[in-house]
């Protein structure tokens, strides 16, 4: 359990999934899975799926050789929370925080980019977004704010991103489907030249890598390629020290 920044009197969970081999004493490095959706809030009452989402990310980051970490939220910046734990326990957790990882998805790519882009973080060695994008200046809309309003997630309380950190590998996959906030997102980075890998997964549908019931076998296929180079990417990186 680690102590949310919303009220440090109170603890929330937090889930580590570890490789079945890892070995005593040895720090790993660690993905952790960006939440943005209130455990109390409305949506999440009764719903299993983001929760699953979470966890069968977690599993498969951990058959990789990866520790996974998931956790419940009651504000956008228990992100900033869930790492500063892990960084002050991390030999005790099995984790070397200065080989971090962040992933977001959907709404989950605003509290992962607007931690992850910050001066001074370089134990964050890369940021992953599925059919997301951050907020960077500007580019935060009324209908979103609304939807985040209605479902309790916390997009409209987190800050723009004015400045790209430069340094930091960015690994985007962008669906058919996707909002064009994205797109302005990558053309931020490629001018800035921000090292950026974009996957544009035109058959696949917002949540590919999770469910999708009317999927062929060829584009299941695919969104399993696609998820094998997004590990190849992340244990490029994370074990390349």
């Amino acid at each position: 359990m680690y102590p949310t920044l919303a009220d440090p009197t109170q603890s929330l969970l937090m889930d580590i999934y570890y490789p079945s081999d890892r070995q005593a004493g040895k720090l790993l490095p660690a993905v952790i899975m960006a939440n943005d959706f209130m455990m109390n809030g409305a949506w999440m009452q009764g719903n299993e799926e983001l929760p699953n989402y979470y966890s069968a990310w977690c599993r498969i980051l951990a058959i990789n050789g990866i520790v996974g970490v998931t956790y419940d939220t009651l504000h956008p910046d228990d992100i900033d929370a869930v790492v500063k734990y892990i960084q002050e326990n991390g030999p005790q957790l099995g984790i070397d925080g200065n080989r971090l990882g962040l992933f977001g998805s959907s709404s989950n790519g605003p509290p992962a980019g607007s931690f992850a882009e910050q001066e001074n973080r370089e134990y964050v060695k890369f940021l992953v977004l599925y059919y997301s994008y951050f907020k960077m200046s500007g580019q935060y809309t009324q209908e979103y704010k609304d939807f985040c309003k209605e479902v309790g997630c916390h997009l409209s309380e987190l800050q723009e991103i004015k400045k790209l950190r430069t340094d930091l590998p960015l690994y985007v996959v962008r669906d058919g489907v996707d909002n064009p906030d994205i797109d302005s997102m990558v053309e931020l980075a490629t001018q800035a030249k921000v090292p950026l890998t974009l996957i544009k997964f035109v058959e696949g549908t917002h949540g590919f890598d999770f469910k999708d019931p009317n999927y062929t076998d060829e584009v299941v296929a695919k969104s399993i390629d696609i998820m094998n180079q997004t590990l190849d990417f992340m244990k490029a990186i994370l074990f390349d020290q």
